[in-house]
C-alpha cells in the first residue's frame, strides 16, 4: 500500500513514455474488438508491434470494461510496484531493518518512479520476477514456473528469469519437471497463437531495432549501460560500494531473492554483450535490485555499528531494529520523498506537448478525414489521433524498412500529415530532400516553450527530445 500510495502522488511529476501510448493503442483496439493492431484494417495488418502482449491484453481488457486506458496503466503499475515492495519485504523479514530501507528507496528513488509513472510494462514484469523468486525460494517451483512464463510474454528477458530460477533452484529432475512444465505450456502456446496470428513468435518492432541499430558488443556502452542500470546518478555511483556489498548480503542471506538478484544482474549483462540499443526503462530489474542493495547496505552499516559496542551507536541500533518504532519512520519519510518530488518538479512534457498535441489533432480530426501521418515518434500522435499512422522507425510498418532514411519514405508516400522529431540530424535530412517543399508547418510541440516553425538545424542539439514540429501537405 504504501508503494502504491508514493506512485500515485509522483505521477505529478514525470509524464507517460512516448512508447507507451503505443502499447495503449493496441490496448484500445483490442478493447474496440479489432484485435492486437495498432492500424485496424491497413493492408499490412496484422502487424506485432509491441513486445508485451500480456501488458497490452491486460489494459485491453481494462478498456473492454470501459476504463480510461491512461489511468488505468498508471494504476495498474502503482499495484504491480507494490506486489514487488511486498515481495521484497517477505524476502527480507528476518531482517527488518533491510526490509524496510529497501522498500523506502524503492519508493523514493526518482529513476525508479520515473519507469513507473511511464506507463509501461516493466513494474508488471519485475512484480513478476519477485513473486517468481520468492515462490521457488519456498518450493513452490510450479508456481514459479508460470510465474516466469508469463514474465516472458511481458516482456523477452523473461527468459533470463527462466534462466536464473534454474540455476538458483533446480536441484534434481523433479525439480526441473515442475519447473519447466509451465514454461513449456505457455511457451508453446504463445509462439503458437503468435505465429498463426502475426507470421512469427517475434515482434517486428525487435526486428527493426535490430535492423536500425544493430546488435554486437559495442564495449564503449557497455559502462553507461552499468551506469543506467545500478547508479544513474552521482549520489549512487557514490554510494555503489555500499549497494554491491548489500547486493551480495541480500543474495546470501535472503534465498528469496537470489533468483532475482542473478535475473537483475544478468539483463544488463545481456544488453551488453548482444550489443542491443538500450532505453531507460529496460533496466527496471536492476534499479529495483540496486534498491534492495542499498537497504541491506545500510543494515549491514547498522550490524557493524552495533558490533562496534559504541555507545551511541548502540542506541541507534536499537532504535532502527524496533520495527515498531522503523515502521512508521519508513512510512513518513517515503511519502514525504514522494510528496517533495512531486512539488518540486512537476511534469511539463503533458500540459506543454501532449495536451496541446491532442488538442490540435482533435481539431484536425485526422481519421475522420482519412487522412495518414508519418512519424518515428507514433505513441502520443497515433493514440491522440486514431489516423493510419506510418511509422518510419519500422516498428509497425514494416515497409519502413524499404527506405534508407525518413524522407525517402516521406517522398514515396506522400502523406497528408507529417510529425518530425526536431533535432539537428533529422532537421537537416529533411531540409536537404526536396520532399520538404510538398510540406507546410502547422504547429511545434515541445517542453521549453520554442515556438519557431522554422528552426535552423545548426541550433538544434544532436539528441533526442520531446520536441516536434506537425507539417500539413501542399496541395499541387
Amino acid at each position: 500500500m504504501l508503494v502504491a500510495v508514493c506512485r500515485a502522488l509522483q505521477w505529478r511529476s514525470f509524464p507517460l513514455y512516448d512508447d507507451a501510448f503505443i502499447t495503449l493503442r493496441y490496448a484500445e483496439n483490442f478493447a474496440a474488438g479489432s484485435g492486437l493492431v495498432y492500424n485496424p484494417g491497413a493492408a499490412w495488418e496484422p502487424v506485432l508491434g509491441t513486445t508485451t502482449p500480456l501488458y497490452a491484453l491486460a489494459l485491453g481488457l481494462l478498456g473492454a470494461l470501459g476504463l480510461p486506458l491512461e489511468s488505468s496503466a498508471l494504476a495498474f503499475n502503482a499495484l504491480c510496484d507494490g506486489v514487488t515492495g511486498a515481495c521484497v519485504a517477505l524476502a527480507l523479514a528476518s531482517r527488518p531493518l533491510a526490509a524496510f530501507a529497501s522498500v523506502l528507496v524503492f519508493c523514493a528513488l526518482p529513476h525508479v518512479a520515473r519507469i513507473s509513472a511511464g506507463g509501461m510494462e516493466p513494474p508488471l514484469f519485475v512484480a513478476l520476477a519477485a513473486s517468481a523468486s520468492l515462490a521457488a525460494s519456498r518450493a513452490r517451483l510450479a508456481t514459479a514456473g508460470w510465474l516466469s512464463a508469463l514474465a516472458c510474454t511481458t516482456r523477452p528477458e523473461g527468459v533470463l528469469l527462466v534462466a536464473a530460477l534454474a540455476v538458483t533452484s533446480v536441484r534434481s529432475w523433479r525439480d526441473a519437471r515442475r519447473m519447466f512444465a509451465p514454461v513449456l505450456i505457455v511457451g508453446v502456446a504463445s509462439a503458437s497463437i503468435l505465429t498463426a496470428i502475426y507470421g512469427s513468435p517475434i515482434a517486428q518492432s525487435v526486428r527493426a531495432k535490430a535492423g536500425r541499430h544493430g546488435l554486437g558488443i559495442d564495449l564503449a556502452r557497455a559502462a553507461s549501460t552499468l551506469q543506467q542500470a545500478f547508479a544513474p546518478t552521482r549520489l549512487l555511483v557514490a554510494l555503489s560500494w555500499l549497494t554491491l556489498w548489500g547486493i551480495m548480503r541480500s543474495a546470501l542471506r535472503a534465498p528469496g531473492l537470489r533468483a532475482f538478484a542473478v535475473f537483475a544482474v544478468a539483463v544488463p549483462a545481456a544488453y551488453i554483450v548482444s550489443g542491443a540499443k538500450t532505453w531507460g526503462w529496460y533496466f527496471y530489474a536492476p534499479l529495483t535490485l540496486a534498491c534492495i542493495g542499498l537497504g541491506a547496505g545500510l543494515d549491514g552499516l547498522a550490524e557493524q555499528l552495533e558490533r562496534s559496542r559504541a555507545s551511541l551507536a548502540v542506541r541507534l541500533c536499537a532504535l532502527w531494529r524496533n520495527p515498531q518504532r522503523v515502521l512508521p519512520l519508513t512510512v513518513v519519510a517515503a511519502a514525504a520523498a514522494a510528496s517533495a518530488l512531486a512539488l518540486g518538479f512537476p511534469d511539463r512534457i503533458t500540459p506543454r506537448v501532449y495536451e496541446p498535441l491532442r488538442a490540435r489533432l482533435d481539431e484536425l480530426d485526422l481519421r475522420g478525414r482519412g487522412a495518414r501521418v508519418l512519424a518515428s515518434d507514433i505513441g502520443a500522435l497515433g493514440f491522440f489521433s486514431r489516423a493510419e499512422v506510418l511509422d518510419s522507425e519500422g516498428l509497425v510498418w514494416p515497409p519502413a524498412r524499404e527506405f534508407p532514411d525518413q524522407p525517402a519514405a516521406l517522398a514515396a508516400h506522400l502523406p497528408e500529415y507529417f510529425m518530425i522529431v526536431v533535432n539537428r540530424a533529422r532537421m537537416s535530412a529533411f531540409l536537404a530532400h526536396p520532399v520538404h517543399e510538398r510540406y507546410r508547418p502547422l504547429a511545434r510541440f515541445n517542453a521549453s516553450g520554442a515556438t519557431d516553425l522554422h528552426p535552423q538545424p545548426q541550433a538544434l542539439i544532436d539528441g533526442w527530445a520531446q520536441d516536434y514540429i506537425l507539417y500539413e501537405r501542399v496541395e499541387q
